[in-house]
């Protein structure tokens, strides 16, 4: 029995020390750092949420944020990246979002609070390109108000692929329809010529 224990000092050891591992922390590592450019308010979610996704990733501890690492035994390695990780969160976020995550147990609880509490989507690519349509409706002259606001009220949101087509069939119906008009325009010109 003896020997187990040994085994389990020396796996956390290996961890601790392999580079590799999810549970490496560098020396330099401390839980105040700050790893995004700005805090996490309520402007810049898809911003912040890239940014802090991608310094989790390099810095090999995005399982512990979205569940993909295996479940281990709460020892002090465990523990320790836990709360490390959770100062980098919480430093990188303003002070009233910072209250709203602060009885979380986990990074995990954190980030799903994150993604979920505040009435975000799981997915920020869904966000994204709700964005990038909101952008596209936005940006259209004020001879496409209507076909907008019918868009806006479709039930679901349409993708910007989806609008962009409806916008560009609203369109050419518009050239055709002027286009007749003008011919008849002609016609009744030419018809009140020859009186």
């Amino acid at each position: 029995m003896a020997d187990d224990g040994n085994n389990s000092v020396s796996k956390t050891n290996d961890q601790t020390s392999d580079r590799n591992s999810s549970y490496y922390l560098h020396p330099s590592d401390y839980p105040r750092q700050m790893h995004v450019n700005d805090a996490l308010n309520d402007n810049n979610y898809l911003d912040w949420i890239q940014e802090m996704e991608n310094f989790l990733f390099v810095k090999n501890k995005i399982g512990f944020v979205d569940g993909t690492l295996k479940k281990q035994e709460k020892t002090d390695t465990v523990l320790r990246c836990d709360a490390m990780i959770k100062g980098w969160l919480t430093t990188a976020m303003e002070k009233e979002i910072r209250v709203s995550v602060k009885y979380a147990n986990t990074v995990e609880e954190i980030w799903k609070d994150l993604c979920c509490g505040c009435g975000i989507s799981k997915k920020p690519g869904e966000l994204r390109d709700k964005e990038r349509l909101y952008e596209f409706l936005l940006g259209l002259n004020s001879n496409f108000s209507t076909i907008r606001t019918q868009i806006l009220a479709m039930k679901p949101i349409p993708t910007l692929g989806e609008a962009y087509h409806i916008v560009a069939e609203d369109e050419q119906q518009g050239v055709v329809s002027a286009g007749k008009k003008t011919n008849t325009e002609t016609v009744a010109f030419q018809a009140f010529m020859r009186r």
